[in-house]
């Protein structure tokens, strides 16, 4: 169904703005539309032209007419055309004075007087004359009588006591060229034309037209008209665009909204896609593996080199080592004890804290640990001598004397400190392949390097298969140490940065920052990264990580919402309400983008893209990503078993930090 509107070219933009300022969210197309012509036409004649049509409310006749015209299949047209001629002014009716009788008023006077009141109502309102036309196309003459009789019915929805409405023949070309009459059959005010015209106006859903939810909403003309990534095609009237962000808008991150089945995995799919073949860093986690498979199978050929993919199921995996890296220490350290009080938060105590704390500590000052060597520090004599002798000596106030208390306990004692503390790490330490991975002391790359090349990193955390405190302890470490390097672009100029696009699906699980969630953010722009951070719903998010998702993250994509996250979304924006975000379909979004100058635009109704077809084969690069940048379980033993070997036999046990025992 088509609502076509016809003007004097002087006077389209007074129109335009008119009809806008009266009837909020009507939108106007510019492109040029053609109406097929119709074979037979009829025109519309009123009874009387001394009494109003039904005036008090034109929801009932716009909604039959729509009807009518909705009945309509193939190729069959049926037209309901309506003309404006000259304006009429509002008129009074003068009053006539009663006769003075003293039997009271004739019943010519009371007829007379209810025809004034009917004129009355007529004239009150200013019109137009006009004329309204009927134009159909059937396969037969029954099926064109069906079809303008439907819509004559709907008309005379308006009909009121004295005047009806009727048809008579008109020639089909008046119809088609919409040519005004050598006389003006009609004549209507303001409020008789809005009961005829069959315009959707109204607080309700009509038949034939879009409802009123979800909204069509344009983009703003603030984003750029080739945007650097995609998010969506524009879906109202009239538009047709990408809607999407430039990386200056990126970089002041995005937030993705939207349950299981919306959509929400292709759209992460398709701007990871696009920011691989425009070469940037990309960084990907997930929990469970297949959006980092469907961009795997879409790998330009210039970019497999640059592939790492850190798959805790692997046999040869790439390793994940927070320890190491460049900084200080007790930067690295800080970050880790924020992972580990965030994952378990419920028995974390102080005791426990000093001990992790402590140990790690330790172990980054080594220069060459991991923390699956944690364990060992904690119960191997010999190993942790030889690594306490070569830092209790440069730091005689705090781990000197918290080795020498260790060294002190008993073997019970020290048992009951411990108990917690492996507790949390012999579940991830027992399956061979993340030990593999976390006990590489020297991983082949490192999340600087990630950075400095622009290489892409895809870190599948396989729950399924791993399971949840696992897949939650490996996703936060990794992106503890992305924090670590995003924080080391510092040293360089911001010239020298290389933009990268970081995303965290299932986000609540794995960001666990050890600053301030909005601080970091900003930093992080600063910094050249740009996060786009997804979840289900808002409920996930801790009352802080909420807080900072909607104060600091300036670009929002939202996909079909429950209630609440409606709510919380369309706050602030006055263009679209809750209705509207409960209402989309799937695959569709609302976005509201920012710019790279920081400007936050309205949202936009957009339809989101399918994936390009596979280009690639993911085994292939999983081998490649192996043999690059993979170590095997038995390289990482191999070596641990050597550094404790080594290091046992090397122990001063003069030298350690715990009692000594005297000799006579």
């Amino acid at each position: 169904m088509q609502l076509l509107l016809g003007v004097p070219r002087r006077a389209e933009s007074n129109i335009k703005a008119s009809i806008q300022g009266l009837i909020s969210g009507t939108r106007f197309t510019t492109d040029d539309v053609h109406r097929p012509s119709v074979s037979h036409a009829a025109s519309v004649r009123l009874t009387s032209h001394s009494r109003a049509l039904r005036i008090d409310d034109p929801e009932p006749s716009t909604r039959a007419i729509l009807a009518a015209l909705e009945r309509v299949a193939g190729t069959e047209e049926v037209v309901l055309q309506l003309v404006l001629g000259p304006r009429k002014a509002a008129r009074a009716v003068p009053a006539r004075p009663a006769p003075s009788s003293v039997l009271g008023p004739r019943p010519a006077d009371r007829a007379d007087s209810e025809a004034r009141s009917a004129l009355r109502a007529k004239q009150k309102l200013s019109g137009f004359d006009c004329a309204i036309r009927l134009g159909v196309t059937a396969r037969s003459p029954q099926r064109r009588q069906t079809l303008i009789a439907g819509v004559l019915s709907a008309l005379r929805t308006t009909e009121m006591p004295g005047v009806r409405i009727r048809l008579v023949r008109a020639a089909s070309r008046k119809i088609n060229s919409a040519l005004n009459p050598w006389w003006w059959p009609l004549a209507l005010n303001s409020a008789e034309v809005l009961g005829l015209i069959g315009w959707p106006i109204g607080d309700s859903d009509f038949p034939g037209v879009p409802g009123l939810h979800p909204r069509l909403l344009p983009p703003s003309d603030q984003l750029s008209a080739t945007p650097d990534r995609v998010v969506a095609t524009a879906t109202a009237p009239g538009h047709s665009e990408a809607i999407g962000l430039d990386v200056g808008g990126s970089l002041r991150h995005t937030w993705v909204l939207g349950p299981n089945g919306t959509g929400k995995s292709t759209l992460l799919a398709n701007l990871a896609v696009q920011d691989i073949a425009a070469g940037r860093g990309v960084v990907i986690i997930e929990p469970k593996g297949d959006l980092i498979t469907d961009i795997l199978e879409r790998m330009p050929a210039d970019r497999t080199q640059d592939v790492v993919i850190l798959d805790p199921t692997d046999h040869t995996p790439v390793g994940l080592n927070p320890l190491s890296g460049s900084g200080r220490e007790e930067t690295r350290v800080e970050g880790l004890l924020s992972v580990f009080r965030s994952l378990y938060v419920d028995s974390w105590g102080p005791r426990t804290q000093d001990v992790v704390h402590s140990s790690l500590l330790t172990l980054a000052r080594r220069g060459d640990a991991s923390i699956a060597m944690v364990p060992l520090l904690l119960t191997n004599t010999g190993f942790r001598r030889s690594v306490v002798r070569r830092v209790a000596a440069a730091d005689p106030v705090a781990l000197g004397p918290f080795w020498a208390w260790y060294d002190a306990l008993s073997d019970g004692e020290r048992a009951t400190v411990i108990a917690p503390i492996m507790n949390k790490l012999r579940p991830f330490l027992l399956n061979p392949g993340l030990r593999a991975m976390v006990g590489q002391r020297q991983p082949r790359i490192t999340m600087s390097q990630v950075l400095a090349d622009s290489k892409i990193l895809l870190i599948p955390l396989r729950k399924q298969i791993v399971g949840a405190e696992a897949s939650r302890l490996i996703g936060s470490l990794a992106v503890a140490e992305l924090w670590q390097a995003i924080q080391g672009q510092l040293a360089l100029t911001s010239g020298a940065r290389r933009p990268v696009m970081v995303y965290i699906d299932e986000v609540q699980d794995y960001l666990h920052l050890p600053t301030d969630l909005a601080d970091a953010l900003a930093q992080a722009r600063g910094l050249g990264a740009g996060f786009t951070l997804a979840h289900q719903y808002a409920s996930q998010l801790s009352p802080t990580m909420r807080a900072g998702f909607v104060g600091n993250i300036r670009s929002r994509i939202a996909f079909q919402l429950a209630h609440d996250d409606a709510t919380l979304l369309a706050k602030g924006h006055p263009e679209i309400t809750a209705d509207d975000f409960t209402a989309l379909p799937a695959f569709n979004v609302y976005a509201s983008l920012a710019t790279t100058n920081g400007e936050v635009t309205p949202y936009a109704s957009g339809l989101t893209s399918a994936l390009p077809p596979p280009s690639s084969d993911p085994d292939a690069l999983r081998r490649l990503s192996q043999t690059k940048y993979g170590q095997t379980l038995d390289q990482v033993e191999r070596e641990l078993a050597e550094l404790v070997e080594v290091d046992a036999t090397s122990t001063d046990t003069t030298g350690g930090s715990g009692r000594k025992r005297r000799t006579s």
